[in-house]
């Protein structure tokens, strides 16, 4: 616990998985590592430590899980190829992450930052993908079922969720008008 103590997050909870006290790996995670990389962008580390869960602990959805997700899409857009195995395809990634991103607990600040810039990312995706939105959303319903059920409940900072608002309106414009 000499990392802890000196305030070494990342080592501590490398420690801590190599002990097999995942659970305590994570909350290290969810509190220092994961929000500090999603806010730097520098996202190495992040996915070192994630790899190194053999075995997901309790809570991992709404942990690590969204973590690793978040990786996937956003090393994809990047055009980097993605190390870690069993995050699923990248339609699964973005439904998870709609799910998880607003039950997830964002205490401090850091936490809240790093989750609106995860929603930030997701709503993108959706809102400039038609590809994204037929694969996440059956024919037949109308978009606004599709849409404002899922990407407006994201955790996204006002700004953000003004621009998405408006995306999203004008797609149901858009759908209204052709028929």
């Amino acid at each position: 616990m000499d990392a802890r103590a000196r305030g070494n997050h990342l080592d501590c909870a490398k420690n801590l998985v190599l002990a097999k006290s995942l659970v305590e790996a994570q909350k290290t995670l969810l509190r220092h590592i994961g929000p500090q990389a999603v806010i730097s962008t520098h996202l190495s580390d992040l996915e070192d430590l994630l790899l190194m869960f053999d075995v997901p602990p309790a809570g991992w959805e709404l942990g690590g899980q969204i973590y690793l997700d978040y990786l996937s899409l956003v090393f994809e857009r990047r055009g980097t190829e993605r190390r870690r195995r069993g995050s699923g395809s990248r339609r699964e990634c973005v439904v998870r992450l709609l799910r998880a991103l607003p039950s997830m607990e964002a205490r401090s600040f850091e936490q809240r930052v790093a989750q609106s810039e995860m929603a930030k990312v997701v709503a993108n995706i959706i809102v400039s993908s038609s590809e994204m939105v037929c694969l996440l959303y059956p024919q037949g319903t109308n978009f606004q079922s599709r849409e404002v059920g899922g990407v407006m409940r994201l955790p996204l900072l006002e700004g953000d969720a003004l621009r998405i608002t408006r995306k999203v309106s004008e797609g149901m414009l858009d759908e209204i008008l052709a028929g």
